[in-house]
Order: structure tokens, then C-alpha cells, then sequence
């Protein structure tokens, strides 16, 4: 059965509220999911990473999705998402991406989180907060290999007796390294030669801290491009996110088979015929070089359009056919150019993202106009559209 839902506002089920909607493949997801696992090296554990609300895709239903293919782990990046997670999933491991402040180590130790330590002064603070609770905290130690962004340095003679000492704090429990690759889904030599050097330095580290007696039983280095691609990175655990969702599916191996799974839709609410030199929305940005019939959909830069991808920069799919977006992407609406397209009435779906005949319009192609990437685009789109979830 469809169900129409928005994960942070539940709407009835079966109703559409606008004539706009997003498309999620749920049969997509699953595919890739299994994909994915058939792809990880032996022993290694999928931990799905469903933040920013699954990638735009609905954290609910996708944890769904997920937890029906039997896997327990998840990685998010803020409270919020680990707390649905926890709800969703209450035996599983949560683990939170990014920091947090030790005024919130209650909820985290009410809850049985899992975090990312990089910082001494936070691992005694948890481990004091862990104590007072009567709780066991696990953690594991974050290791900045080539990201610089978070983590401990490898080579820093600190380095590995901050680790051990977090080891051995009362109330922590270290399941392992953490880090993260910056290029592993560059597929060029440089990318490849920077991946290489990320995954010697978290190897090196990880070898010498055992051999100093510090237990490191569960690593975890893949996200999804290495989750995929490179095996030796699996250790005990692969953070696969946005290829589950169909992020990289233009630039992977086409054997893998990493499905799209997103669309967006949207209905031709007015139609008029405008004469050669009409001006075209705000600003007047486009000017109509011929007697042209244009078309009004009803979302617009507040749905997660990019405001970008106006003026004939960007365009919509309506009966096979490309269609412009013309003048600038208004806060609620925007205007097409329909003129070329056969048979075109009032009420007709436009594609916005998605396929329609032998056309397809993909997220990258609109980050890659709109100075964006696959993520930026749809991510935005559950601001306030509904979702539509079907199965292929």
C-alpha cells in the first residue's frame, strides 16, 4: 500500500495535500541495502548512516527499510536523530557522528548512546557523568587521518596515551578507532593515492595501540564509496550513508547496480499563452524570445528548489519532453516553458528529479549547476513536501 507521510509532520494516510510530492522507492532502498551487504568483508558489521532524515528519504520509514534486513546499527548526526533512532530501534547501537556537549551527557547515557571521543576533557567528563549515573558508556576514539575535521592525531606523541587512558576511564567502554575518508569517492589517481595514505595512517595507529595492550575490538573506518570499493577498509564495522539512498550511483562501477531512489513530482496547476517579449517573474530575468504557452507549478525555493536553477539554466520533464524553468524560482511557485510539449493540459505531472521516458534528471546534475552535490539536493526537499513512498 502508498502511504503518504513527512517524518517530523505526520499527515493522514492516502492524502496529498499539494499538488507537489516527493517519490521514494522503497524496493530501491532494499535493493541497494542488499547490495551493499553482499559487498562487505567477512565479519564486517553494516552500520547504516541515516542522518539529516535519511538523507531526505525519512529516517522512520528507511530504519523500517533497514532494520527488516536484519541490521541494528545506526549512525546520525545530532540528538534529535539519535533519539528517533533509539525509539526506532531501542536494543540497536546508536552512534552520533559529530560532538557533543557534556551538558547533554545525560540524555546520552539515559539512552545508550554511542560516541565519538577526540577531545581528553570531554572523555573524563563522560566518564565522570557515566560513574555518577552507574552506567557504561561506549565510545570510540576518533582519529583524524586526512579529513581534519575532528579526531586525534596519529602521529601526535599524545596521541596514544590520550587512547589508552580513554581505555581505561571508569564508566567508558572503548569499542574502538574511528575516522573518515575525504576522497574515497574519487576515482581518479589522486583520490585514490590520498585514500590509500588515510587508511595506512589509521592501520599503523590501530597496530601499534594493540601491541601496547590497548583493546581496539571494533574499527571502523568505510563510508560508502570504500564500503563498496576497497575491503581492506572494512575492519569491524562500514558506515555506508548517502549509497543507500543512490548517492554515487552515476559514479560507481555500473556492476554494483546502485539505484536512484528519489523523485520529485509536481502538476501543471495554470497554463497560458504569453506573447513574444513577456517578461517572466521577479526581476525580469527572462524575457520570452516567441509566443510561448507557460506553465505554473506550485512549490518553489521553499520546497528545496534551488533558486539557482531558473531562468533556463534548469528544466522539468513533462511527457517525455525537456521543458525549461523559466524566470527566477519563486518561494512557492515557478514557471516552465511548455510550448514544445505535446498535448500539454492543466493537471499534467512534471518531473522534476527523476525519470520520465528515456530522460532522466539526476540530484548531481542539479548540484553540479546549482553548486551543489547530490546530498544539498535532496536533503532540502522535506522542508515542508510530502512524501509519497512506493516500491518498484
Amino acid at each position: 500500500m502508498t502511504t503518504y507521510m513527512s517524518d517530523f509532520r505526520e499527515r493522514p494516510e492516502g492524502s496529498v495535500p499539494r499538488p507537489a510530492w516527493v517519490e521514494v522507492d522503497t524496493g530501491a532502498i532494499s535493493r541497494n541495502i542488499d547490495r551493499i551487504k553482499k559487498r562487505l568483508a567477512p565479519g564486517c558489521e553494516f552500520c547504516a548512516v541515516v542522518k539529516a532524515n535519511a538523507y531526505g528519504h525519512g529516517q522512520r520509514k528507511c530504519m523500517g527499510l533497514l532494520m527488516a534486513k536484519g541490521i541494528t546499527r545506526f549512525a546520525v548526526a545530532t540528538i534529535e536523530e539519535a533519539l528517533l533512532a533509539r525509539e526506532l530501534c531501542p536494543g540497536g547501537m546508536v552512534y552520533i557522528l559529530g560532538l557533543v556537549e557534556p551538558q547533554d551527557y545525560g540524555i546520552i547515557l539515559e539512552n545508550n548512546i554511542t560516541l565519538g571521543i577526540c577531545e581528553m576533557d570531554d572523555a573524563r567528563l563522560l566518564s565522570e557523568a557515566a560513574v555518577k549515573a552507574g552506567k557504561r558508556s561506549p565510545v570510540f576514539a576518533v582519529v583524524n587521518t586526512g579529513m581534519n575535521r575532528l579526531g586525534f592525531i596519529p602521529e601526535d606523541p599524545a596521541t596514544e596515551d590520550c587512547i589508552g587512558e580513554i581505555s581505561r576511564l571508569p564508566g567508558l567502554e572503548l569499542l574502538g578507532l574511528m575516522s573518515h575518508f575525504s576522497s574515497s569517492d574519487e576515482f581518479d589517481e589522486a583520490g585514490d593515492e590520498y585514500t590509500e595514505m588515510q587508511l595506512q595512517r589509521f592501520e599503523t595507529l590501530r597496530a601499534r595501540l594493540v601491541e601496547k595492550g590497548v583493546p581496539l575490538p571494533f574499527n571502523t573506518l568505510a563510508n560508502s564509496a570504500a564500503a563498496l570499493l576497497l575491503p581492506r577498509s572494512h575492519y569491524q564495522m562500514a558506515r555506508p550513508g548517502g549509497s543507500i539512498f543512490g548517492d554515487y550511483a552515476d559514479g560507481l562501477p555500473p556492476e554494483l547496480g546502485i539505484e536512484y531512489c528519489m523523485s520529485l513530482k509536481a502538476k501543471i496547476m495554470h497554463l497560458k499563452w504569453l506573447p513574444k517579449g513577456s517578461a517572466i517573474g521577479y526581476g525580469r530575468h527572462t524575457e520570452l524570445k516567441r509566443d510561448s504557452l507557460i506553465g505554473t507549478l506550485n512549490l518553489g525555493y521553499a520546497d528545496g528548489i534551488p533558486r539557482i536553477w531558473s531562468c533556463e539554466k534548469g528544466y522539468v520533464l513533462v511527457h517525455g519532453v525537456k521543458a525549461p524553468i523559466v524566470g527566477v524560482v519563486c518561494m512557492d511557485q515557478m514557471m516552465i516553458d511548455v510550448t514544445d510539449v505535446p498535448d500539454v493540459k492543466r493537471f499534467d505531472i512534471v518531473t522534476l528529479m527523476g525519470e520520465d521516458g528515456d530522460l532522466h534528471i539526476r540530484p548531481e546534475e542539479i548540484g553540479e549547476i546549482c553548486g551543489g552535490i547530490f546530498d544539498t539536493t535532496v536533503i532540502g526537499l522535506a522542508q515542508r513536501l510530502p512524501y509519497k513512498y512506493i516500491e518498484s
